[in-house]
Parts: C-alpha cells; sequence; structure tokens
C-alpha cells in the first residue's frame, strides 16, 4: 500500500491528495476515488510513499514532519517486519500525461544492515548454531519531510534499543547472514549473537566503531564466529541498490 499525491498546478479539481493505493494483480487500485489527465499535455508533480500514514485528503504540507520508524523485532520468517520497515519514497515535477501510466521507481529513505556470518578457523570439529541476532543502541524513529524527500535535521528520536534481526542460511562458506533496516543515525553498534557450540549455549558481541549509517546505503558486515569469540572486519558501504520499482499507475484523461 502506498500514499500517493498529484498535484496539477493548473487546475485544483484535477489534484489528488493522500490517496491510498493498492497493488494486485499487477495494476493499482483505489477506492479513494478515480484519478484523470486534465488533458494530453498539462503536466503535474507525484509524490509517492510507503508505509502509508493519514487519510485521503490529507495536505501534503501538513507532512513536513512526518513521524517514520522500523519496527523493533525484524526477525519474522517471512521477513515482513524488515519489509515494512523499509521507507520508500519517490518525487517528480513536471511528469508528462501518458496513456501507459506513472511509473513510479520509489528509493530506499533508511540504512540497511546486512551481516554475514562463516565459521572461525578454531573450532577443532564443534558445531556452531547460530540462533539469534541483534543490533543495540539505534534509535528507531526520525522525521521526514514529505515534500521534500529529506529527514528533518535533528529529527532522530526515542530511545535507543534492540533490534532483532531477520536470520537466513547463507551460501558456503557464509552459514548464515543477518538483516535489518535502520534509521539513519551515527553510532557505536552492538552485534549480540546468541548461539549453541555443540550443545553448549553462548552468547557473543563485538562492538563497532562510530559509525555513520546514512540515508539510502547498505553496510555489510562480515563476521567470523569461533568457539570462544568473534572475528571481526570492517563495514562494506555502497548504494542501497536501484530503485525499487513501484508499477505503472493507470490514469485516464478527461475528455
Amino acid at each position: 500500500v502506498i500514499g500517493l499525491y498529484i498535484t496539477n498546478p493548473s487546475n485544483p479539481a484535477y489534484t489528488y491528495k493522500n490517496y491510498k493505493m493498492t497493488y494486485a494483480n499487477n495494476q493499482w487500485t483505489t477506492t479513494d476515488g478515480t484519478m484523470m489527465w486534465q488533458n494530453a499535455t498539462q503536466t503535474v508533480s507525484v509524490v509517492a510513499y510507503t508505509p502509508y500514514n493519514g487519510t485521503k485528503n490529507d495536505e501534503l504540507t501538513d507532512k513536513a514532519e512526518l513521524s517514520v520508524s522500523v519496527q523493533a523485532n525484524q526477525s519474522t520468517t517471512d521477513g515482513l517486519a524488515v519489509a515494512t520497515s523499509d521507507f520508500l519514497y519517490y518525487k517528480k515535477d513536471a511528469v508528462t500525461p501518458s496513456t501507459d501510466g506513472i511509473s513510479l521507481p520509489m528509493e530506499h529513505i533508511f540504512s540497511k544492515l546486512l551481516i554475514s556470518f562463516t565459521h572461525g578457523s578454531e573450532l577443532n570439529g564443534k558445531t556452531v548454531v547460530i540462533k539469534n541476532v541483534t543490533v543495540s543502541g539505534m534509535q528507531t524513529t526520525h522525521k521526514f519531510n514529505l515534500s521534500t524527500g529529506a529527514l528533518v535535521t535533528g529529527g532522530l528520536s526515542g530511545d535507543a534499543v534492540d533490534i532483532v534481526m531477520y536470520l537466513q542460511d547463507g551460501t558456503a562458506p557464509i552459514v548464515k547472514t543477518a538483516e535489518a533496516i535502520l534509521v539513519p543515525q551515527t553510532v557505536a553498534i552492538t552485534v549480540t549473537i546468541a548461539a549453541t557450540v555443540d550443545t553448549e549455549e553462548k552468547t557473543f558481541s563485538y562492538t563497532a566503531d562510530l559509525q555513520e549509517f546514512a540515508t539510502k546505503t547498505q553496510y555489510t558486515l562480515a563476521l567470523a564466529v569461533g568457539r570462544d569469540g568473534v572475528q571481526t572486519g570492517t563495514f562494506d558501504i555502497n548504494p542501497w541498490g536501484k530503485p525499487v520499482e513501484g508499477g505503472n499507475l493507470e490514469t485516464t484523461e478527461n475528455k
């Protein structure tokens, strides 16, 4: 579900505010009303975002400090909590009417942390099973300006909490990966790993140096889990993927 603003600077009758759009069967639909182009030439401005917030006809200017957040527990087996925490945004001015509809290539606004785990060299045949991974020291809420597409300066809020990461099996030599969406901030995170070494329950931890987690950026950290500790590497920092294609939004020209 996304929120959609279409602003016609020439005729407000063809302006649509915070329509709730649902994607199913390869098309976007809404129960908020029919949207039409004014004509074949009049351009519009488009803002789209997800998760949806508010109600139909909310003014865009009233969302200059929209509260956006990630879930503290992102460990659900289907990855739904990670997807729900992923705040996406798109803005384009002077969009030309098209019979093919509007393309909505949305960008990730938050940061993504991906940790890969391998087995340390000193295990001596012992079996390590990683059961749970948390990242501590993270605030989970920020303010976002829906008009400009920027996080609000000084808008970070909330107590620092533990974020439970989403675990998946890796491809050898990686035995597990852990993933979480983070609100952009500068912090020295602590990664805590709950595991069994053979049948013995153990907890390992790794505290990173102070690190900026920037918007639209993915951070990959490689850790080797051994019998008695964690061998560490450094962050690999990259832009967070290509824009997420939101599909084409069908509109109708006013005849």
